[in-house]
């Protein structure tokens, strides 16, 4: 080799080295593994192939043994054995379909969560806490007695400045002009204002007053609400005159009303009505001295007057970096009595990339969900059909029925809030600067998280279900049984109490404290009370209207409410409890068979009993007492003894002894045909003697009920040949089985 690589020079010699180097690690790798790797799986197809004939073999040959011992092991077997060995089997099947059933559901729950929490996270709550720390300060103009001089002193110094882009610590001007105040979200479309107003309408009062009182403006409602098209500045009317061509010269914008339609906005709920998507607009532009000199103007020209109900001012916001999307609404509400109420809403809705793998799997969870929800549906369609009315007796099936509903709710929502989503991106990619309103995605979302809240509801109340084996939850089901007679006439007394002070409470507290200023508000401040949250301040809050009543009101309503009747409710569980403690511990809690043939587990225990002793005196007949006498000598460990038997013998006297039982019943059904027709024809008489005496009538009522104990006995003897019939039936396939395989053995 080194003459070789002398001879080859250097380059020549390295490239033949690395090609050497190169085959020889593809042969260590590759190359040979895989040679062993197959040849050892042609060996060992080989050996199994030959292990199979040989265990084919083996077990031909001891046959003959187990032949031996079955014989031997079904003649020792008792019927009290037998069934026991049939309920194990059935308890094993019902626990197999039990957990089947639970992790199907627990992957149904996975499912469920991660659909619910998937594209959820803290950068929701941490955007909306942004938003509310850079425009603060609304909140707290409701206590200010100027509050409209106010309102516009924070439209113009807050509010402008934390939605627009300002300059920077050190006086430098932004150049990215899309961004809010803070600097990291970016403003989607334009801020807006929002009004929505009333009609004057006549005040109704007394005639004498009519002249002091000409205009009066009621709440708000979209019966009364002001929806005049054009105005001038100041809410001055158009001269019928104007010509068409001037109307948008003489009536800007903000003067002139939109249909919900035009403003792409939701009706919203405030604190003193719901309001309507429409109004009269004013939208603020993309900079701070265009939003400055538009609110400027309306302050000037008496925007807000008396018949103003509501301002709305809203925005968008976007933050790229946690793909969060937010929409701020800033309600200044008035309500026809001159209270003026200030409050603020924060939604945001979650814009996920889908370019992730969180999002994928996200997508992935949601189709299984999908998929479980329609197998679901047509599971209970499939019991439905089989059941009848019969389904819906069940409380646990209608449980399952509102959970398949509203998780076929979410998903149509789901579909739906995407399809709002994406057509509102559509458009805002194709012009950023449009005038966008994300009204509708909000909507459906909080919709899609109410749908989704009831249905993890509903979802955990029916592991209570799944669980049912368990000795709490057994013991809290029984002891709701148990107290629910007592907790109904106990509820009664409690309501009573409660609308008593409830309606003392509105009358005499409802014009100072706002605690009773509605019932129901006055309702839940009581709940408050009576689950023991008390505080000292509702209590001064009261005295404030009158200081005797309130101290005696609050002590009465304490000590009948909280500590009485709660006391009372607290004695009905505790004694509830400690039977249903006594009466959990002497059933089978763990039993879970035949559930819907008996209705507790200890009548099925006695039926099985009287069952057993059934067939053991049925054994004990002429015939079958033949055969067992004759046999009885062939009973024991003897595996060859045990051969002798004469299975065909010990079926054919079952079934003769079969036969004869069900002669012995037609004949009793006939007796009982023709007891049932005399006792017909009496009952028929007595009802055609109707002027009879108070004597004749008596004996009537009693052979009516001597008729109607002896017909429930024999319904009873019915139902117990029915299931003496069935028993024997299983025995004697029991018995042909073992006497099939005898013969195939033989």
């Amino acid at each position: 080799m080194a003459n070789q690589c002398l001879v080859w020079e250097k380059s020549v010699s390295e490239q033949w080295l690395s090609s050497m180097l190169i085959s020889f690690a593809q042969d260590v790798t590759i190359k040979e593994p895989v040679k062993v790797f197959f040849t050892a799986l042609t060996f060992a197809a080989i050996l199994k192939i030959k292990a199979k004939r040989s265990k084919v073999h083996a077990c031909e040959s001891s046959q003959q043994v187990k032949t031996g011992y079955y014989k031997k092991h079904f003649c020792t077997l008792k019927l009290s054995e037998v069934e026991e060995m049939r309920r194990r089997q059935a308890k094993k099947q019902n626990m197999t379909r039990y957990l089947t059933e639970l992790g199907l559901y627990l992957v149904f729950v996975f499912f469920l969560m991660a659909v619910c929490y998937g594209n959820r996270n803290d950068h929701r709550y941490l955007m909306t806490k942004s938003i509310r720390d850079g425009i603060s300060k609304f909140d707290k103009m409701s206590q200010h007695h100027l509050i409209i001089a106010m309102y516009w002193s924070w439209l113009q110094h807050v509010f402008i400045p934390g939605v627009f882009s300002s300059r920077w610590y050190n006086g430098q001007r932004d150049e990215q002009t899309i961004s809010i105040g803070n600097k990291h979200s970016l403003l989607v479309g334009m801020a807006r204002l929002r009004q929505l107003r009333v009609k004057a309408t006549q005040c109704k009062v007394l005639n004498y007053m009519k002249t002091s009182f000409e205009e009066c403006f009621k709440g708000y409602s979209t019966n009364n609400e002001d929806k005049t098209v054009y105005n001038k500045p100041g809410w001055r009317p158009i001269d019928n005159a104007t010509r068409n061509d001037d109307l948008f010269q003489l009536s800007p914008k903000p003067w002139r009303y939109q249909h919900a339609e035009e403003t792409d906005a939701t009706p919203r709920w405030g604190q003193f009505s719901f309001y309507d998507g429409g109004g009269f607009v004013a939208d603020l532009g993309y900079d701070n001295h265009t939003g400055f000199s538009i609110v400027t103007n309306l302050q000037n020209n008496g925007w807000l007057n008396r018949q103003t109900r509501v301002v709305l001012v809203e925005f968008s916001t976007y933050n790229p970096s946690v793909n969060i999307l937010g929409v701020a609404t800033y309600f200044y509400e008035v309500d026809a009595s001159g209270l003026k109420a200030a409050s603020m809403q924060t939604r945001v809705l979650s814009l996920d990339s889908t370019d992730t793998l969180s999002h994928q799997f996200y997508l992935i969870c949601l189709f299984l969900y999908i998929v479980f929800v329609f197998l679901y549906f047509g599971r209970e369609i499939f019991r439905l059909y089989n059941q009848r009315s019969r389904y819906f007796m069940s409380i646990w099936n209608w449980v399952e029925t509102l959970q398949i509903v509203f998780s076929l709710i979410s998903v149509v929502i789901y579909m739906i809030l995407q399809s709002k989503t994406i057509s509102t991106m559509g458009k805002l990619r194709k012009n950023i600067y449009a005038n966008l309103s994300f009204q509708e995605a909000i909507t459906c979302q909080e919709v899609e998280n109410v749908v989704l809240g009831i249905v993890n509801f509903i979802v955990t109340i029916k592991l209570l279900r799944i669980i049912r084996f368990n000795n709490y939850v057994a013991l809290f089901s029984t002891t709701l049984k148990i107290s629910a007679r007592s907790l109904l006439s106990f509820s009664i007394v409690l309501c009573i109490f409660f609308v008593a002070f409830l309606h003392f409470g509105v009358l005499v507290f409802g014009s100072v404290s706002g605690r009773y200023s509605s019932v129901l508000k006055g309702a839940y401040f009581q709940l408050e009370l009576t689950l023991g949250r008390v505080k000292a301040r509702p209590i001064n809050e009261l005295a404030q209207a009158n200081t005797i009543y309130a101290k005696i009101f609050a002590f009465l309503i304490l000590f009948t409410l909280t500590i009485l009747c709660m006391n009372f409710f607290i004695g009905i569980i505790n004694d509830a409890l400690l039977d249903a403690k006594n009466y959990v511990s002497e059933s089978e809690l763990y039993d879970l068979i035949d559930e819907n043939r008996c209705s507790s587990s200890k009548e099925r225990k006695e039926f099985f009993d009287a069952t057993s002793n059934r067939l053991k005196q049925s054994r004990t007949s002429k015939t079958s007492a033949e055969v067992m006498d004759k046999e009885s000598g062939n009973i024991g460990l003897d595996p060859t003894n045990s051969s002798n038997l004469n299975f065909d013998l010990i079926s054919q006297a079952i079934i003769a002894w079969r036969k004869k039982r069900s002669r012995e019943t037609i004949d009793k059904q006939q007796c009982s045909t023709r007891r049932q027709a005399l006792f017909d024809r009496i009952s028929n008489t007595l009802k055609s003697l109707k002027g009879e005496s108070n004597d004749d009538c008596s004996k009537r009522t009693e052979k009516k009920k001597v008729r109607f104990q002896e017909d429930v006995v024999q319904s009873s003897l019915r139902k117990l040949r029915k299931r003496e019939h069935d028993l024997l039936q299983r025995l004697e396939s029991i018995v042909s089985g073992f006497t099939a395989e005898d013969e195939e053995f033989d």
